[in-house]
């Protein structure tokens, strides 16, 4: 499988090319992908259309899946996804929007996740 990573800035970030996470990816790809996550902290990997099971499994190849205390916005078919939306309200009729209060993303656990895995 032919792909490519390269630096989006010289600070932070790096764009994954060429590799179909709906496949199964090599464990030499998968240590390469570990290691560019070090190096620059964030992954880009563009038009992915990955289903809620694919997805853990692309979360997989960084690590052990954290799942989420707060079941609220589980995915019945797959609990491990959770969906963001701005179309939530509360029974007051005030829209809710995810993250606006103060959290933690659980840095207080003893072994704290990664950061989250994104798909444009």
């Amino acid at each position: 499988m032919e792909y490519t990573i390269a630096p989006l800035s010289e600070h932070t970030g790096a764009e994954v090319r060429g590799l179909d996470l709906t496949k199964p990816i090599d464990r030499g790809i998968q240590a390469r992908l570990n290691r560019a996550f070090v190096e620059h902290s964030v992954l880009v990997f563009r038009d992915q259309h990955l289903t809620p099971h694919q997805l853990v499994n692309a979360v997989g190849l960084f690590g052990e899946v954290f799942p989420q205390h707060n079941s609220r916005f589980a995915l019945p078919e797959c609990p491990l996804v959770h969906y963001i939306s701005n179309q939530d309200f509360y029974p007051d009729g005030r829209r809710y929007i995810p993250g606006e209060g103060y959290h933690t993303d659980h840095s207080n656990a003893v072994r704290p996740p990664k950061p989250p895995f994104c798909t444009r």
